[in-house]
């Protein structure tokens, strides 16, 4: 006799995987998702990706949860307040997909602390096997990155917020930071805090839409090369081409 698990799990992907080729639905079984951030951004997109399939997931983020954060942070709520984004993050979205794979690192992801837990990383076979998202507020901290995915021959999901603007982009191996953002890219400030909810949903939303653009193909995107920037107070998005 079949059980509601098994029923759930036959069913909750039915209304999507007809719109992914077989390699697509592959390739997202078979990455590991390398996440820097559990915030804003993080929260949002990774509550989406979860339901698109069960995936891999390494999510790092030092914080632990703060009132204001609760305005954009979806994963979390007040009774959570204090605890690391990092390991909440893990446990709501196993609440949500428990067929995942999913581990959560209470520190900054960055080159060193990478390769702290990964000491040996074989050569990657295909450029499907890893997959940077980013979804931090500071360039400096997205300079860290760039170490990470170049040893792993993997893209980066690139996502900002920032007051009423968002922005998107994706690197793909051979491109980096500087060549999107200019040589100086890890001196730019941080973000501003000020923050309204639907920023991230937006942004996060297109880091999605990448994401499943890369695993159909692995050597171009809609984004990869262009800057995608939304204006939240206009309802408008523009983009730049910088490649």
């Amino acid at each position: 006799m079949s059980r509601p698990t098994d029923a759930l799990r036959e069913e909750r992907y039915r209304r999507h995987y007809e719109l992914l080729s077989q390699d697509a639905r592959q390739r997202l079984l078979s990455t590991r998702f390398i996440v820097a951030g559990a915030g804003g951004l993080g929260c949002n997109l990774l509550a989406l990706l979860v339901r698109v399939a069960p995936v891999q997931l390494e999510i790092w983020d030092p914080a632990v949860l703060d009132a204001p954060d609760l305005n954009r942070q979806v994963l979390y709520t007040p009774q959570d307040l204090g605890q690391p984004k990092a390991r909440l993050a893990v446990e709501r979205l196993r609440a949500i997909n428990p067929a995942i794979q999913a581990v959560g690192h209470v520190q900054s992801l960055n080159a060193s602390s990478f390769s702290e837990l990964h000491p040996t990383l074989p050569q990657p076979t295909s450029p499907a096997h890893s997959a940077v998202l980013d979804c931090l507020d500071s360039f400096n901290a997205r300079a860290g990155l760039e170490p990470i995915a170049h040893k792993l021959g993997a893209p980066i999901f690139h996502g900002g917020v920032e007051l009423w603007y968002g922005q998107a982009t994706t690197l793909l191996p051979g491109s980096s930071y500087a060549d999107a953002f200019g040589a100086d890219f890890a001196g730019k400030p941080p973000a501003a805090k000020p923050i309204l909810p639907h920023i991230p949903a937006v942004i996060a939303s297109l880091q999605l839409a990448e994401i499943l653009a890369w695993c159909e193909n692995a050597d171009s995107t809609p984004l990869a090369g262009v800057l995608c920037v939304f204006d939240g107070r206009r309802h408008r998005f523009d983009q730049l081409r910088w490649d």
